[in-house]
């Protein structure tokens, strides 16, 4: 049984806040914030299920993102966007984003 299948089709923020294991305030403030994905009918604020549990899903990806760039900054093998070696890099790419300026003639 997976832990969304008990939870109803859509959640009001309490419950939300309990599903999540976080405070009230917390999760009002990460829907005012925009982190918990919601919907606004009129003055309610409601919580898919699947949209809560496909942010869950993403969450977990960042989470697993994070791990994979401490493993290779622990291996040695991971490059800074920042770091010195590729300045030319972003030279490059700051270069390929400036817009062309418009003739006025």
């Amino acid at each position: 049984m997976k832990m969304g299948d008990n939870l109803p089709a859509v959640l009001t923020v309490e419950e939300a806040a309990v599903a999540l294991r976080i405070g009230r305030s917390a999760a009002y403030e990460a829907v005012r914030t925009g982190d918990i994905p919601h919907v606004r009918i009129g003055k309610l604020i409601r919580i898919p299920r699947v949209a809560l549990m496909e942010w869950l899903g993403q969450e977990k990806e960042t989470t697993r993102e994070q791990d994979e760039t401490a493993n290779l900054k622990a291996e040695g093998e991971f490059v800074s966007p920042n770091s010195p070696s590729n300045a030319k890099a972003r030279n490059v790419n700051a270069r390929a984003k400036t817009p062309t300026p418009i003739s006025t003639r």
